[in-house]
């Protein structure tokens, strides 16, 4: 790994600062910096209650009209997800703008990505993987939302990086690897199975023993804070917050008939069909021929070295992985499970391209033409692949923005209202989409749904608030709510 000129490049910072800009701009703008999904609701909630120094509230009167999507509430209330991004939501919260830690991560996944690519592969390359990154819908979207898949990427591309500065000298400089455990380590207090398949890609460096030893020993106490997270949250390290929120998921929707791991899921040719699905899918969430350019940079290197190895060996565990996890749809920007697959992907893309460009400068029927042009064919090649990317994001974005919209349609509502000490009764199809209240749970106004309590009328929630005034909401269109105060 060769020290990177001391002029980086001018033109990926300009993309890396401006990708950053147009991340924030979609997070506030498009988005409207709104939890659309259950997913983000919790996180935001968990990070609300760390931004006050506390682990969880305790549950109000009558939980079972709080109940909301992937939020545990029993005795306390709190988040069922690991505890690595909502604490770094809980720095945006006290700026009291959590909708800016996305894009702020998003920029400095850039910027490492950049970095790697640079000591590898040269300036050109890693300004073609960056660039790739930055215009693609997949990493754009999620950048500018709550979702945890953004701060996880950047804990893998730290581990990335700090691995093959150290595996890259002459004697494997086991501080280097030291250092990697410490991102490994925080992955696991984010999403603890990526940083398992994580992990699997040390294998490459099986014959330094030492240097697998310093990256595990600096990662195990690291990842052991989640054992002591979920014995505080949970009542025991081996129960995790799935298992917490299971009987009120049982309860909305019946018993569960997927789970989120399951080795059961590698001899269900119906789990591998829809796992097919989200590779297809992965295309198209991408910058076009990005996916493509990814494939011949893997599996074509100029030469197997330690890093090609290495990234080889992550490429193939998250893809492998894939393999016993439940299908990843819902309410997320793109096929969310396949996330980690992007800094293998960006990397082995940015290599592929300028190998390709100098293959297609050496054929015969383009050495007629000057460097300069040939040059410039390339860039404006890429620029053309770039400006399809842009594109999706503005498709896909204005498709997320028009269903942020109608989510927040109830908020807007009855902030329009002015209600004051009101209690709002939630009916519509999925009534738990919509009874969020944070960790507030006492402000000027309070929502509740009577999904797990069906016997009890709009009157009977007004008897138990005689200190609120009721209103129901009714949903009419998806879009639109029907609010009346209940006499």
């Amino acid at each position: 790994m060769q020290p990177p000129p001391r002029s980086s490049s001018r033109v990926a910072w300009v993309a890396i600062l401006s990708g950053t800009l147009v991340f924030l701009l979609l997070a506030r703008y498009g988005l409207r910096a709104f939890p659309a999904s259950g997913d983000e609701h919790s996180y935001l909630l968990q990070g609300q209650l760390f931004a006050h120094g506390r682990l969880s509230i305790a549950a109000p009167s009558h939980p079972e009209l709080f109940q909301v999507d992937h939020v545990v509430l029993d005795a306390a209330v709190r988040s069922k997800y690991p505890p690595g991004w909502p604490a770094l939501l809980a720095l945006g919260w006290l700026a009291s703008a959590p909708w800016i830690v996305n894009p702020i991560l998003g920029g400095a996944c850039l910027a490492l990505v950049h970095a790697i690519a640079r000591r590898l592969y040269g300036t050109d390359a890693a300004l073609v993987a960056t660039l790739l990154l930055a215009c693609s819908p997949f990493f754009a979207l999620n950048a500018a939302s709550y979702h945890v898949h953004v701060s996880a990427l950047l804990c893998e591309a730290a581990y990335a990086y700090a691995l093959l500065r150290g595996a890259r000298t002459a004697s494997r400089d086991t501080r280097w690897a030291a250092l990697a455990g410490v991102p490994l380590g925080c992955l696991f207090l984010t999403r603890p199975f990526d940083a398992v398949l994580a992990a699997l890609a040390l294998a490459v460096f099986f014959r330094s023993p030492r240097f697998i030893l310093a990256c595990v020993a600096t990662a195990a106490p690291i990842g052991a804070l989640f054992l002591a997270y979920d014995a505080a949250q949970f009542g025991s390290p081996w129960t995790t917050g799935y298992t917490a929120f299971a009987p009120v998921s049982d309860a909305l929707w019946g018993p569960r008939v997927t789970v989120s791991l399951s080795p059961r899921y590698a001899v269900d040719p119906a789990a591998q069909w829809d796992h097919v699905g989200l590779f297809v899918s992965l295309g198209q969430w991408l910058v076009p021929a990005f996916m493509l350019l990814a494939l011949v940079g893997l599996a074509m290197p100029k030469e197997r070295g330690v890093a090609e190895r290495f990234l080889l060996a992550l490429a193939i565990s998250f893809g492998l992985g894939i393999i016993v996890q439940g299908f990843g749809g819902g309410d997320s920007y793109g096929p969310r499970y396949l996330f980690p697959l992007l800094v293998p992907m960006a990397l082995a893309a940015g290599a592929s391209w300028v190998h390709l460009s100098e293959l297609v400068a050496s054929h015969p029927s383009a050495c007629s033409l000057a460097p300069a042009r040939r040059a410039q064919a390339s860039w404006l090649a890429l620029s053309a692949l770039l400006v399809g990317g842009a594109a999706r994001t503005g498709v896909f974005a204005a498709h997320a923005h028009a269903e942020n919209l109608a989510r927040g349609s109830l908020y807007r509502q009855v902030t329009a209202l002015g209600l004051d000490r009101a209690v709002v009764v939630v009916k519509a199809d999925s009534p738990t989409y919509f009874t969020r209240n944070l960790s507030v749970l006492d402000g000027p106004v309070i929502y509740v749904s009577t999904a797990l309590a069906k016997t009890m009328t709009d009157g009977d929630v007004a008897k138990l608030f005689p200190d609120r005034t009721a209103y129901a909401a009714v949903e009419r269109d998806g879009s639109a709510w029907t609010i009346s105060r209940i006499e």
